[in-house]
């Protein structure tokens, strides 16, 4: 921040100030991701604890099978789909 005001400075002071609003804008823009991405990251914590213990859990809408998986991004892309899509893939015989 010092040499954005430095370099404000050498332009006069009017210029100054427009570099120290600019600074403490962005400075206040960066807090407020900072705040938003830790409120974020809480929510995620707090769901994925929830659903590890049953208390939430998605809602599956349809299946298809792997044969259909046109079908199933057709429905998904044409937002006619409601909750989760699941392909089901037949367990490997070994």
């Amino acid at each position: 921040m010092e040499q954005v005001i430095v370099n404000g400075l050498y332009l006069g002071a009017q210029y100054a100030l427009i570099a120290l609003g600019l600074t403490l804008i962005f400075a206040l823009m960066t807090t407020w991701k900072t705040g938003r991405r830790l409120v974020a990251e809480r929510l995620t914590a707090r769901a994925f604890a929830d659903a590890a213990a049953g208390r939430i859990s998605p809602l599956i809408g349809q299946t298809y099978g792997l044969a259909r998986a046109a079908d199933a991004h057709a429905g998904i892309e044409a937002r006619t789909v409601f909750g989760k899509t699941l392909l089901l893939v037949p367990p490997q015989v070994s």
